[in-house]
């Protein structure tokens, strides 16, 4: 049995955390439910109504799903394709954090025969993000009745879990998955993920390398190279991936988030080369991905580190918008508004950094062996 982490190491495991649960948030299984999943075109719709709606369903494909909803909302009634506007507003309410409000539109859907497997989908991860883990497994199950080799629909569910730190369900839905679907690098990928997660390294290791074997020199295989390096506290192997895989293309939005903390990690600051790659792989998973927490909270570190205050702090509260139970960002956050000289606004980002500090605290004490702290 792995001995458990004394109460010293155990807090320097939370510092460790804090970074490294910024960069969970969208690593589940290489891209986030939201970003991905694909919106319903809209059928039979007059010519204006068309480019109302497609202008927000192409805002929705670039994760820009906040400036979407009012374009859905305002074709409400109006739509002669209802089924899909509202999957799409539900798409967007569960991209922007209000799974509440996606709920019942999908609730209402599937009362209206319209009991899809992409329905179901949604919903299941719409419940995990709601706290409703029963009725999330139920979700998932008809899902997986409707289309059982759909490898995205279990991985997008498996993100929502990872976006609410539920490791362990993550693991149930993965092995749901895999009983359909035991070749996917994907799911092998994503149950290593919530492995390391877990504290269990040894095990996420196996499911990492699986991963990389079954799709060499795929996106998934960098991921998976690179958060086993990452998780293993080798930060420099973990630079060498993600420049490896930044010059030969292969490096998406969360390889490029992970290389940009990766270099600021080891040192690297302003006037620095590697301060200047680190800048230029985070502005590059943003604009690829907004909605990628773990870069914005990194790109807003790093200009904090410039001294451009403003854009740091848009970054930062974008970041905790999208991950607000990453300890990083109110780290980070206290250190903006000190230099401001707002020691108030400070200390209300420390107060809320120790209680989910007190909750990471807990987490480690109960769980089983230890994860090796990043240096």
């Amino acid at each position: 049995m792995k001995p458990r982490l004394s109460r010293g190491r155990a807090f320097r495991a939370i510092r460790v955390a804090a970074t490294i649960g910024a960069i969970a948030a969208g690593l589940g299984c290489g891209q986030t439910a939201y970003g991905q999943q694909e919106p319903l075109r809209a059928q039979g719709v007059s010519s204006e109504e068309e480019q109302e709606l497609q202008r927000g369903i192409e805002l929705t494909r670039r994760g820009m799903f906040a400036e979407a909803i009012p374009l859905f909302l305002a074709a409400r009634g109006r739509s002669q394709d209802p089924y899909a506007l509202e999957f799409n507003l539900a798409l967007c309410y569960v991209g922007t954090r209000r799974a509440a409000e996606a709920i019942p539109i999908l609730e209402k859907l599937r009362g209206e025969r319209h009991d899809t497997a992409p329905v179901e989908n949604l919903l299941a991860q719409a419940l995990v993000l709601n706290g409703q883990k029963d009725q999330a497994w139920n979700a998932i199950t008809r899902a997986a009745e409707l289309a059982p080799e759909n490898e995205k629909m279990y991985a997008f569910v498996a993100d929502a879990c990872t976006e609410q730190r539920e490791f362990e369900f993550g693991l149930r839905v993965v092995a749901l998955g895999l009983q359909r679907l035991p070749a996917s690098a994907r799911l092998h990928y994503q149950k290593g993920y919530f492995l390391a997660r877990l504290d269990r390294l040894d095990e996420g290791t196996k499911e990492f390398d699986l991963a990389r074997d079954l799709a060499p020199r795929s996106e998934i295989a960098v991921l998976a190279e690179t958060q086993k390096s990452f998780y293993a506290g080798n930060l420099a192997e973990t630079i060498r991936i993600g420049r490896a895989a930044a010059r030969e293309s292969r490096a998406n939005d969360l390889v490029l988030a992970i290389l940009g903390d990766a270099l600021l990690r080891e040192g690297a600051t302003p006037g620095q080369a590697e301060f200047v790659e680190a800048e230029t792989a985070l502005r590059k998973s943003v604009e690829r991905r907004p909605g990628n927490a773990s870069a914005q909270v990194s790109l807003g570190y790093l200009l904090l580190m410039k001294d451009q205050l403003d854009e740091a702090l848009m970054h930062l509260e974008r970041g905790r918008g999208l991950d607000p139970a990453s300890p990083a960002v109110y780290r980070h956050l206290s250190a903006l508004y000190r230099k401001r000289g707002d020691s108030t606004r400070a200390d209300e980002m420390l107060a809320m950094l120790a209680k989910l500090n007190v909750d990471e605290a807990a987490r480690i004490y109960s769980a089983p062996g230890e994860r090796k702290p990043v240096p």
